[in-house]
């Protein structure tokens, strides 16, 4: 003869049973995770419920392309407005201004809607002249950086990993190189020359501009070549160029 009392304990569970989580087992205090069938969801502290702050929710982790991107800040925000209101400015103001070389104006004219800033003592638009200044200096900056940037990264990362005789060849010359001035150069090699061109003014400074950058660059190769993923890639059977590069 079955007992019901016995029946009824067995199959209703206790009403005030402890929850797994709150449990203390040898004086540890629960996880802050719920384990088991129901997913992991953060526990509030008990002064974050009383405060009435929102829980916590943990997001996940960026990969890729976004993991490498800068957070958004008022900063880079006004930075990259500024950058892009330069750059449209200098691309497409001059299409609809003035050429910078025309002297057809009158000599000295106040600033107005015809001459945003005015005419100098030749009669050339000063609006005209700082519109194609820009662009041109946008087209140097850009040769220039992309020249200095190809030259450190051959000069910094191949002494710094190859390391011997190439190391104190190649920081000889970069040695040199830090040393020359870039803007009497340009002087100096432009009083000699009859045709000047912007290409030439963006070669110089780039050829003169990327001692400083290969000199950082090769200290980070020299620390990162000895580090325990380069050796496996040089058990794996790599060959050095794909392991510079990667």
């Amino acid at each position: 003869m079955a007992d019901p009392t016995r029946d009824a304990e067995t199959v209703t569970p206790a009403a005030d049973a402890a929850p797994a989580a709150s449990v203390v087992v040898d004086g540890l205090p629960p996880e802050n995770r719920t384990a088991g069938i129901v997913p992991d969801v953060p526990i509030a502290p008990p002064e974050a419920v009383v405060a009435g702050e929102p829980v916590p929710t943990s997001s996940a982790p960026k990969r890729g392309i976004r993991a490498m991107l800068p957070r958004r800040s008022g900063k880079l925000v006004v930075g990259l407005v500024l950058t892009l209101g330069i750059v449209l400015f200098s691309v497409v103001t001059p299409l609809f201004s003035q050429s910078p070389r025309a002297t057809s104006n009158p000599a000295y004219l106040p600033p107005s809607t015809e001459h945003l800033l005015g005419t100098n003592n030749i009669g050339v638009d000063i609006f005209a002249q700082v519109a194609h200044g820009g662009l041109g200096s946008l087209t140097v900056g850009l040769l220039a950086g992309v020249i200095a940037m190809v030259l450190s990264l051959l000069f910094g990362i191949l002494a710094g990993y190859v390391g011997g005789w190439t190391n104190e060849i190649l920081s000889f010359v970069t040695n040199i190189m830090l040393v020359i001035p870039g803007l009497p150069l340009i002087i100096v090699i432009s009083a000699y020359l009859e045709s000047r061109s912007l290409f030439l003014v963006a070669l110089i400074l780039g050829i003169t501009g990327w001692a400083g950058a290969a000199i950082v660059l090769r200290a980070q190769a020299k620390s990162l070549r000895s580090r325990d993923y380069v050796y496996a890639a040089k058990v794996a059977g790599e060959k050095a160029p794909r392991i510079i590069l990667v």
